[in-house]
């Protein structure tokens, strides 16, 4: 069953129930392309795309399963989708996103007799569960992320930039077919490493300093997301000790990953190892995250999540600790859930001194 066919059955059963899909990730998953567009999907043989002069050439000759309405510059997209929802009969219309402004006009071109209600979970709980076309393109984010953290090690030198670091991450990323970042890549230094999503400087990389890497790369629009911390020469005693109880809690933390088990529990293996260690204050995020499209998404591990792993999630594992005016380790993988344990898709580069991987 494909995506559009799936989120039909979550439609129901009545004809005059419809979706109009908003938001850009949820467009890339039911249409595989990427582009400013709207999508309409009601009980209808095909669905129907609605995209502006600028973009109609592009998703006309990408969506090639779906009928493409043409928005003129003259046009309102609203009256178009209203014109369209009335011709089809469609009496509840739920959006999977919407801000106050579209809200405002959806609601006033609908009128009273056309039930709006908005649903972010509708797609999202989807999402969710990658199949296998999405998990291979995951996997080949994966792999070059992994290309991209290997060339961090064998960057990452006293004197160096952060941002030559960067540079030259990115580059790798690249070079391996991934033409984009997942997301703003990190290379935080000595204190800087304690900031969970530390910008990238023009600051020199000292011998001693932490440096915590957090990377990912984008393959055909699905992400990964992988962070390994490093010390410039010689660790410190307390810099090893903090590794070491990262490590563990990752560890752990993996190990009690299956099919159905609460994502909360997950969370609290990983929390309780460094609370043992008297650093639980210093852990202050949420274990992990969903990873898909986007790079953080559904599920959640966290203490308060109430969503359950089950086969074909794909999340994060990233315990961290971060002592202010000191530094920070966190350590992490991407993770694939399986029937029979998981898969780790962002495996190796675990030495904990930059020159020892050379």
């Amino acid at each position: 069953m494909n995506s559009i066919e799936a989120l039909k059955q979550k439609i129901g059963t009545d004809d005059d129930n419809g979706i109009l899909v908003l938001n850009k990730h949820n467009l890339t998953y039911l249409t595989s392309i990427l582009g400013p567009s709207t999508l309409l999907v009601s009980k209808e043989k095909k669905s129907e795309i609605f995209a502006h002069d600028v973009n109609y050439g592009f998703v006309k000759t990408s969506a090639r399963d779906f009928f493409v309405e043409r928005v003129k510059p003259t046009e309102n997209i609203f009256d178009k989708i209203v014109k369209k929802v009335r011709t089809l009969n469609i009496k509840s219309l739920t959006v999977d996103s919407a801000t106050v402004e579209t809200w405002n006009n959806l609601s006033k071109a609908l009128g009273k007799k056309i039930k709006l209600k908005v649903d972010k979970s509708v797609i999202e709980d989807l999402r969710k569960i990658k199949n296998a076309k999405e998990i291979n393109q995951i996997r080949k984010a994966a792999v070059a992320t992994r290309k991209g953290m290997q060339v961090a090690t064998e960057t990452i030198v006293p004197g160096i930039k952060e941002s030559e670091v960067s540079a030259e991450i990115e580059y790798a990323i690249k070079k391996q077919g991934s033409f984009k970042i997942a997301f703003e890549t990190i290379v935080a230094s000595g204190k800087g490493s304690a900031f969970p999503h530390g910008n990238i400087s023009n600051k020199k990389i000292c011998k001693g300093d932490m440096v915590v890497v957090d990377i990912g790369a984008k393959h055909n629009f699905y992400c990964s997301d992988m962070t390994r911390t490093f010390v410039v020469g010689t660790a410190s005693e307390k810099q090893k000790k903090i590794f070491q109880i990262v490590t563990k809690a990752q560890i752990k933390a993996i190990e009690s990953i299956r099919d159905g088990v609460n994502a909360s529990y997950v969370d609290s293996i990983a929390r309780k190892v460094i609370e043992k260690e008297n650093y639980g204050e210093y852990f202050v995020h949420s274990l992990g995250h969903g990873v898909g499209l986007e790079v953080h998404e559904k599920p959640v591990l966290s203490f308060k999540s109430r969503d359950k792993l089950v086969c074909g999630n794909i999340v994060t594992v990233e315990p961290g600790i971060y002592i202010m005016n000191y530094g920070g380790v966190r350590i992490e993988d991407t993770i694939l859930v399986k029937k029979s344990g998981i898969e780790k898709l962002t495996d190796g580069i675990y030495n904990f001194r930059a020159e020892e991987n050379r």
